[in-house]
């Protein structure tokens, strides 16, 4: 039986007849499924009557299918399943979208049920004005390119959040520090997929010492405090690789820190009860992530090599770091050492492709960006390789944009520059976020760019084409 919210969306009469007839009855009321870039608010606003002002049930929302998905209206808590911190038709449209269309695109786990982009973070925000106004921010920078004018609602609704935080940043108890904390994750995270702004920055400073605040202690290992810890440490990562910049939370590493960190340390399992978390937030291992993350520390020494010591000591870190690579990939052959099929393959052809992009972003951190070195067209191959293995449409698909861009700026083959080009106009659709579109522009001013351009035996200068054209761009 279809549920009645998508009826009435649609504005079909009921013609249900029965509970004990087929389904197959209603399927002709059952909605189709809808691209992220082709909505409109209509098809997902529900009509309410007077008495359901200010309150939109996701009950009664309409679900959205996906591959292998099902209704996700039909297993939500009774928690989840309202907000009474809407006010408008245009709020609900921004919720609803949020709830079907945003939620799926930030998860890269198949897993629906353990999703918390909708788990976590709606219970949170029936409670919250404050997470809850974020959350509508958000679904409005997605809708954004297909639907402008609802942007100026969900700016009106982030807004507010802005001075709800700080309000809240007065308290001392834990529950409010942990509605701040969640609030301005989400805040970096909308203005990350923006693609143009800076501010991201200031957001992701501001988690970072709320995380370290005394409220958040009492938290610490529940699942709200897993999804807080691990969405940090995945944008901290990420979002080193517009900037060059270490993360924040290796900011003040010297070379001979960063050295001895990679002699000493291995990568950190996560904690079986987060694992659901980092599934949906990160799509591949967590590992690679941070290796990112010291790639991007490195690359900030690198103007400091002055002497040959200097020099010793870059080239000696940056060996560390490769056989750090090395031995986790060494450890991941040996866990994976049976043929892989569905998801499981696509997630590994999405590791192989995030391995081999960092492990390209070291060499021209090291070597320089000359496109014609053999660990060059070996990295390319691997990586394009393992793209053509995952699917349109999957949910790993999110953790391509990084290795397209490395791959697409050294290549030279127009074969290459096309089948890139193309893939990232598919990621503009299924995933829709705005970040996204600039993508395509920066790798075309890199191969149209006349000094690095096809021939010119040089690569892409990242410096002038990052800061004198694309300043916010951020590859997550």
């Amino acid at each position: 039986m279809p549920r009645c919210g998508d009826c009435q969306r649609l504005n079909l009469p009921c013609r249900w007849p029965s509970d004990h007839q087929s389904s197959r009855a209603g399927s002709r009321h059952a909605p189709s499924s809808v691209s992220a870039a082709s909505e409109t608010p209509e098809v997902l606003s529900p009509q309410t009557t007077s008495s359901d002002e200010g309150r939109s049930s996701v009950e009664e929302l309409p679900v959205v299918s996906s591959r292998g998905s099902r209704s996700l209206g039909m297993r939500l808590s009774p928690n989840c399943s309202w907000n009474p911190h809407l006010q408008t038709s245009e709020d609900r449209s921004l919720f609803n979208h949020y709830v079907h269309i945003v939620a799926r695109a930030l998860s890269r786990s198949s897993d629906l049920d353990g999703n918390p982009f909708i788990a976590t973070l709606l219970p949170i925000a029936a409670t919250s004005d404050t997470v809850t106004n974020v959350i509508l921010g958000l679904s409005g920078g997605h809708w954004r390119r297909v639907y402008p004018n609802i942007w100026n609602r969900a700016l009106t609704r982030q807004g507010k959040a802005l001075s709800q935080i700080n309000r809240l940043l007065t308290l001392s108890d834990p529950r409010s520090t942990f509605e701040a904390c969640t609030a301005v994750l989400l805040l970096c995270l909308t203005e990350l997929f923006d693609g143009t702004s800076r501010v991201w920055k200031w957001h992701l400073k501001a988690a970072s010492a709320i995380l370290k605040s005394l409220p958040m202690d009492s938290l610490a290992s529940k699942s709200e405090w897993n999804f807080c810890i691990s969405l940090f440490h995945y944008l901290d990562a990420m979002s080193t690789i517009s900037s060059c910049k270490p993360p924040l939370l290796h900011s003040d590493s010297t070379i001979e820190d960063f050295t001895a960190l990679l002699a000493s340390r291995t990568p950190p399992e996560p904690l079986p009860e987060s694992k659901g978390s980092i599934d949906a937030i990160y799509g591949i291992s967590p590992a690679l992530f941070d290796f990112l993350g010291m790639v991007n520390l490195l690359a900030d020494h690198r103007n400091r090599r002055v002497d040959e010591l200097s020099e010793i000591g870059f080239r000696t870190a940056a060996a560390h770091l490769e056989s750090q690579v090395d031995s986790w990939r060494s450890n991941q052959d040996h866990i994976t050492d049976t043929p892989l099929t569905g998801p499981a393959k696509e997630v590994a052809a999405a590791t192989t492709a995030f391995e081999w992009a960092i492990r390209l972003r070291l060499h021209q951190i090291v070597e320089g960006y000359d496109p014609s070195h053999e660990k060059v067209e070996s990295s390319i191959q691997r990586i394009l390789a393992a793209v053509l293995e995952i699917p349109y449409g999957s949910k790993v698909e999110g953790c391509l944009l990084f290795p397209l861009v490395i791959a697409g700026a050294s290549s030279t083959d127009m074969e290459r520059r096309m089948f890139v080009k193309e893939r990232l106009m598919v990621l503009e659709n299924t995933l829709g976020f705005r970040h996204i579109q600039y993508a395509r522009p920066l790798l075309e001013t890199v191969w149209e760019d006349e000094p690095y351009g096809e021939g010119s035996g040089r690569g892409p200068n990242w410096a002038y084409v990052r800061y004198s054209r694309f300043p916010g761009v951020v590859f997550v």
